[in-house]
């Protein structure tokens, strides 16, 4: 399958479910150039907060890992100072078509 269209029902996915905790979409109408938004959950330390998120897809997604990186300043082990994410998940030989861009 064309990574467009699995991109596209993805993004059609994430416009239904309407989540309180993450949103997402195109930067600029591009498909492979998103912009995310998390929410901080209750009863944890991020609560309130809004972490802002660019996600660079790769033409050969799903089958290549997406580039995400936090733009708000975030204090978590799993996040560098120049907001890199650093789970395996995120990188090619442990990416899987099974994730998706909202699980």
């Amino acid at each position: 399958m064309c990574s467009s269209k699995v991109i596209s029902r993805q993004l059609k996915e994430i416009e239904r479910v309407n989540n309180d905790l993450f949103s997402a979409g195109l930067v600029d109408g591009d498909l492979f150039h998103w912009q995310a938004m998390l929410m901080g959950p209750k009863g944890s330390p991020y609560k309130n907060g809004v972490f802002k998120i660019t996600m660079h897809i790769p033409p050969d997604y799903p089958f290549k890992a997406p580039k995400v990186s936090f733009n708000t300043k975030v204090f978590h082990p799993n996040v560098g100072v120049h907001g890199s994410i650093f789970p395996k998940m995120f990188e090619n030989e442990y990416f899987s078509p099974i994730y998706t861009i909202n699980r």
